[in-house]
């Protein structure tokens, strides 16, 4: 896939992502749905993306983002099983990776 396809799947991702944790609030139906549809959409831009970096710690790195989509996507999957908050950690735990790495990575 292009750079730029998977630079507009990421953004799209995220931006649906920041909707559906921030829309849980008014109770609207279909935000676990558009929480969980922008994880997958993050974490297949991060695995599609190809990084041709030689350093041990930068692919750590990529590793680690990619964990932290697939908490993205579990926050999602909780958000629509379970009828509390838990599904909380499992968004912060992600969004702490991402800070993480994004200055690691800067």
């Amino acid at each position: 896939m292009g750079a730029r396809l998977l630079t507009a799947c990421l953004w799209v991702g995220m931006v649906m992502t920041l909707t559906g944790a921030a829309t849980r609030i008014t109770g609207w139906a279909a935000s676990p749905y558009v929480l969980t549809v922008g994880g997958v959409l993050m974490a297949l831009s991060g695995w599609l993306t190809r990084h041709d970096d030689e350093s041990i710690v930068r692919r750590r790195l990529w590793r680690q983002q990619s964990l932290a989509s697939l908490f993205v996507v579990a926050a999602g999957i909780l958000m629509l099983t379970t009828h509390g908050n838990e599904w909380i950690a499992s968004l912060t735990i992600a969004a702490l990776i991402y800070l993480y790495t994004s200055l690691r990575l800067s």
